[in-house]
This record gives C-alpha cells, sequence and structure tokens, in this order.
C-alpha cells in the first residue's frame, strides 16, 4: 500500500514491522556458516518446525535434518572458489555462484506432521564483518584452522514445500528469495525485488 506521494505505508522503524515482514515471506530466515552451524534463526521458527528459536541458535544445522538430507544440505552451504574480476585487487564472487536454493526435511515438533517437514532453503552468500570458527560435533579441533578465513554465511529463507517444490513449478532457481502473501505488501515500491516477488 502507497501514501498519496507514492511512498510505502509501512515504516520499517515501526514496532510490528518485523513481523509483517516475517508473515510475508511465508517461512522463518536463518543465517548459516558454511560449516552448517546456525548463526541466526528468526523467532517464527516455532511456527513451522515447534523449536524455540534459543533452542537452534548455535547448533547445527544437521541436529534439524533427516540423516538423509545431511550431506547435500551441507554440500550446498560450500562456497566455490571466487574468481578475478578484471584487474581488481579485491576477489569477487560470481553472482551466480552466491545464490543456492536446496530441498531439505527438517524435524517437526508439531502435532500435524509425520516427524519431517519438506521445506525449500533459498538464499544466497553473504560476506560477514566478523568470523567465527565451527562446531567442535561438525569439525575436529585440529581442522579449525582452515575455516577461520571463510568470511561468508548463507542468509536463507526457509520456506514449507507442499507437494511440487516452488523450484520444480519455474523449471528454474532465478528470481527473488522473498515470497509473500501479504496484500499491503504488493507495491512495488516496498521491497527492492519486488518485480521478482513470487505470490503464494
Amino acid at each position: 500500500m502507497l501514501t498519496p506521494q507514492g511512498l510505502p505505508s509501512y515504516d520499517i522503524n515501526e514496532a510490528n514491522f518485523s513481523q509483517l515482514a516475517l508473515k510475508s515471506v511465508g517461512g522463518f530466515v536463518i543465517a548459516l556458516s558454511e560449516w552448517g552451524d546456525i548463526y541466526y534463526v528468526s523467532e517464527n521458527i516455532d511456527q513451522y518446525l515447534g523449536f524455540c528459536q534459543s533452542d537452534v541458535l548455535h547448533q547445527s544445522i544437521t541436529d534439524l535434518l533427516h540423516s538423509e538430507d545431511r550431506e547435500s544440505i551441507l554440500k550446498a552451504l560450500k562456497v566455490q572458489k571466487p574468481k578475478m574480476k578484471g584487474s581488481s585487487i579485491e576477489t569477487k564472487m560470481e553472482y551466480d555462484t552466491m545464490e543456492r536454493i536446496v530441498m531439505g526435511r527438517f524435524r517437526c515438533l508439531l502435532d500435524n506432521t509425520c516427524g519431517f517437514v519438506r521445506m525449500e532453503i533459498r538464499g544466497k552468500f553473504l560476506r560477514l564483518n566478523a568470523l567465527a570458527s565451527p562446531s567442535e560435533d561438525v569439525v575436529p579441533s585440529k581442522d579449525k584452522s582452515k575455516y577461520m578465513s571463510i568470511p561468508y554465511a548463507f542468509a536463507a529463507i526457509c520456506t514449507k514445500v507442499d507437494g511440487i517444490s516452488l523450484l520444480e513449478k519455474r523449471g528454474t532457481v532465478k528470481g527473488s528469495i522473498f515470497t509473500h502473501d501479504e496484500p499491503s505488501l504488493q507495491s512495488p515500491r516496498t521491497l527492492s525485488t519486488a518485480q521478482n516477488l513470487t505470490l503464494i
């Protein structure tokens, strides 16, 4: 919804904006290290998996995944070696190597499920300002030094998949990582990638 001046009617500084934004993505937000540790997960994870936010922070994502999906998820979290762009001193990641879409079955504590929920994890790698080391159960302490130089985190939105995935329906991995069902957020000026938004 726009104001008469053509500006979004929602202010990102409003107290309820974060709840509205979480509702609009149709899932929960998660940030992962390359080795699978959970840096951040939004508080609405309890609506999708039944876990409290504080129970999963700083744990390995493998604790939440079906045993058959762990390897494919961890493989998707590996950052490909960056390529040099022109004569620039700074190495930049290729755009297509930064985005990932992967399917996985998450453990679910909600009553209406059979123990696991199939979810699409859609996101991209973002540069970190601070580094962290992997937990002992993921990487032995003797191997930790090789992970300390990796300055990227995988920020993603996890959305529940019923039947055919959104990826299978489209037949492509291109598009926005945002989805929404809130009619008031359908304004092209509300989100910067509104032309790529997918309505569910």
